[in-house]
């Protein structure tokens, strides 16, 4: 099996991932204007914080969910980029998706974001 760590995600195969990735575009987007107007002095810190609390609550809440409901129970088998270590996705993350850690979260929202880490197969990419 062949996996590959700097191609991007066919999101186009999947529309659920594909809207959430979109959506969480926009809200880093947002986000990095409301830091922009904070340097400003244009809005306080607690707004720019907010802004970024709300791309860390989408990413852990909504689109890893996404992702994990898209592939858990498939059979797939996933590579850690540094180890070479692969394993079967529903072995490496639970079905409970309440019962996930942050860092399997952000392992979950790695195998779709051009970011090292844990890589689905080959053909998942382009």
């Amino acid at each position: 099996m062949k996996f590959v760590f700097d191609k991007r995600f066919k999101f186009e195969l999947y529309p659920e991932i594909m809207k959430c990735h979109n959506e969480h575009n926009d809200i880093v987007d947002a986000s990095y204007e409301m830091e922009e107007k904070y340097d400003n002095g244009e809005c306080s810190k607690e707004d720019w914080l907010q802004a970024i609390d709300k791309c860390d609550e989408y990413c852990q809440k909504v689109y890893a969910k996404c992702v994990h409901n898209e592939f858990y129970g498939k059979g797939l088998t996933i590579c850690e980029w540094k180890t070479k270590k692969t394993i079967k996705y529903d072995d490496k993350f639970s079905m409970n998706f309440e019962s996930l850690s942050q860092i399997d979260l952000r392992i979950i929202i790695s195998l779709v974001e051009i970011k090292y880490g844990w890589k689905l197969p080959k053909e998942f990419y382009k």
